[in-house]
């Protein structure tokens, strides 16, 4: 497992179940009241406010490590953790030396809660199963050595120590288990990764082949008629024909570029919600009339590090997706705000992306949405649901490798009563916007698409 995908597993076994994590620290506060009540320990309040407050510190360095603002540290994370179940655990040992059932009943409870935990979470680093697993002899050899002392029997001493070893025993090989079946049960989904690699290559190969083969015929045919052609006009017209189909060729290959996020970026400072004015002025011509195109933007601004000539592209992509979506008559929203969370996303590729801040533009239709069957197919490559020559297949394809290139992803939100597709980028807080020509959003008269005319762009529909 890389060390990025362990960092990222380490804070979901800790964090992604927030109801029981609520309940972890409800139980371990009330518990913390109730046993100041009983004894009047101010020692209580110590044991709760160590085991929050290394909560609170583990937590922040997630928080602060996913924003970049600290390294990320397998080593460190896991240290931290160590010390959260030495905080937690030293409690029901402590407890142990009363003979009060009152105290020794819960600590025994709190040992069985940890063993739980610890086997549910089945950590695959060795130090991580190691410190467990002495955590947890530690603390069952501290309540045998306690239970031992007070039995005079030496046949009853042997029954506690047998049972305390095989307790740890126990929860050793229960880990061990759980810790193996985590492993196999990666090592089979790379390798059905792998497999399904090798099958989207030869599909994109095929893909590949067959979509040049057509243009090649196209523009060989009329190579060949453009020979055999008698007027100044149908020679002009075969030429026509076949730089189209060349340029459609050379399309394609700039969207397999983007796909295999190859392609070359130039990356500036820019507005994304300036992005999105330009992006509606730009596609209105692409909509027919019966198709109200608006622009709903929750933030003022919205700095981001991206390519604007691509990113301008995806978009025009998008808002012809959506257009053919809508069969004559709808609404096209163009949408831009900030999302900000503390837990992992998952993109529309099933990858699980780091918590943070991000800036969103996406392209929403009031369609009858994506069908269930063909959902997890829309992003693979000269996948269409299109008629013959109506579009390439590469179009969501060439956003998803355009996302990934500029360090963001895509997510697709689809229902009966529409899609939407967006593109979260990194975002960029308390930047100031370099000045630039590029960010005044032009007239609606003089809105043309830089590099990218509406039939090209209609080249890469999916």
């Amino acid at each position: 497992m890389s060390a990025s995908r362990e960092f990222l597993r380490l804070f979901e076994a800790e964090y992604d179940n927030r109801a029981e994590f609520a309940v972890r620290l409800a139980v371990v506060g009330l518990s913390a009241v109730v046993l100041y009540l009983y004894t009047g320990w101010g020692i209580a309040f110590l044991w709760v406010g160590l085991y929050f407050g290394l909560h609170l510190v583990y937590w922040l360095y997630f928080a602060l490590a996913f924003r970049g603002v600290v390294p990320q540290s397998v080593s460190f994370a896991s240290g931290m953790y160590l010390a959260l179940i030495a905080a937690f655990i030293w409690m029901p040992a402590y407890l142990f030396q009363f003979e009060d059932l009152a105290l020794r009943v819960p600590s025994s409870a709190a040992l069985g809660a940890f063993l739980m935990f610890m086997i549910r979470r089945a950590d695959t680093s060795r130090v991580l199963v190691i410190g467990q697993v002495l955590a947890v002899l530690g603390t069952v050899t501290v309540v045998v050595v306690l239970t031992a002392d007070d039995i005079d029997n030496w046949m009853a001493q042997s029954v506690v120590v047998i049972a305390g070893l095989g307790l740890v025993g126990y929860f050793a090989q229960s880990l061990l288990a759980a810790r193996t079946r985590r492993l196999r049960s990666e090592e089979a989904m790379q390798a059905n990764v792998q497999v399904q690699k090798m099958e989207a290559i030869g599909r994109l190969a095929g893909g590949v082949a067959h979509d040049f083969n057509n243009m090649l015929t196209v523009i060989l045919g009329n190579l060949e008629l453009h020979e055999l052609a008698e007027t100044e006009s149908d020679r002009r017209e075969t030429l026509d024909a076949a730089r189209h189909a060349a340029e459609r060729a050379r399309e394609t290959v700039r969207q397999l570029m983007s796909f295999s996020r190859s392609a070359e970026l130039t990356e500036t400072q820019c507005d994304l919600v300036d992005i999105a004015r330009r992006s509606v002025l730009l596609a209105q011509p692409l909509v027919t009339s019966a198709i109200t195109l608006r622009l709903n933007q929750k933030e003022s601004s919205l700095p981001v590090l991206v390519d604007e000539s691509h990113l301008l592209t995806a978009l025009l992509n998008l808002v012809i997706n959506a257009k053919d979506a809508l069969d004559g008559s709808g609404v096209i929203t163009v949408c831009c705000d900030r999302i900000e969370t503390d837990q992992p996303v998952i993109s529309a590729e099933g990858r699980p992306e780091p918590p943070g801040c991000y800036a969103r533009i996406a392209v929403r239709d009031t369609g009858p949405g994506i069908p269930a069957e063909i959902r997890h197919l829309v992003l693979e490559p000269f996948f269409t649901t299109k008629p013959l020559g109506k579009g390439t297949g590469l179009g969501l394809a060439m956003v998803a490798g355009f996302a990934r290139q500029s360090k963001g992803f895509i997510q697709i939100d689809s229902s009966p009563n529409g899609t939407e597709v967006g593109i979260l980028l990194p975002d960029l807080p308390a930047a100031t916007l370099a000045p630039s020509a590029g960010h005044a959003a032009p007239e609606r008269s003089s809105a043309r698409a830089p590099e990218t005319r509406p039939e090209q762009a209609a080249a890469g529909k999916t």
